[in-house]
């Protein structure tokens, strides 16, 4: 039957579900069609209303669903097609904006270096500054070079 309340022939060309809709068969759930019928331009019938048209119809649905989760497969399907796909550049300005906006940083950045650290870093000898920040000795050193001084160790260049 049709959502008209309508009777439709079986065949292969109309399903039993009325065949226009895209929510009609577990096919067209998939992603798939199996008739000839557009699933695109409503019912095969053309004396079924489109529902899909109606927007109050639309409202209404959306509100029952709000708040609902999803049903399993639909998230895995979800993950599935988003898993491994870059980001564009505008998305991770925003994602690292939100990151700065709340102070969260990712667990293997470690703790930031403070302003004062850096200053512990900048005047005394790399051990010192690793014993007096309680940071590894191997830390003190990239901290030197991302602040473009000696790392401290002897016959070593400035990285720039």
């Amino acid at each position: 039957m049709c959502p008209a309340g309508r009777r439709v022939p079986r065949s292969a060309a109309h399903p039993p579900y009325c065949g226009g809709h895209a929510w009609a068969t577990p096919a067209a759930a998939a992603g798939r069609t199996t008739n000839a019928t557009s699933w695109s331009s409503g019912c095969a019938n053309r004396d079924c209303p489109d529902v899909t048209a109606d927007a109050a119809r639309r409202e209404k649905i959306a509100a029952a669903k709000k708040g609902k989760p999803r049903p399993a497969h639909v998230g895995e399907v979800l993950a599935a097609s988003l898993t491994g796909r870059p980001l564009s550049e505008e998305h991770r300005r925003k994602l690292s904006a939100a990151h700065r906006r709340r102070g969260t940083r990712p667990p293997k950045a470690g703790r930031p270096w403070t302003a004062a650290e850096d200053e512990l870093v900048r005047s005394l000898p790399p051990p010192e500054a690793a014993e007096k920040t309680g940071r590894p000795l191997s830390a003190v050193y990239d901290r030197r070079r991302k602040l473009k001084l000696p790392d401290g160790r002897a016959g070593r260049k400035i990285r720039r």
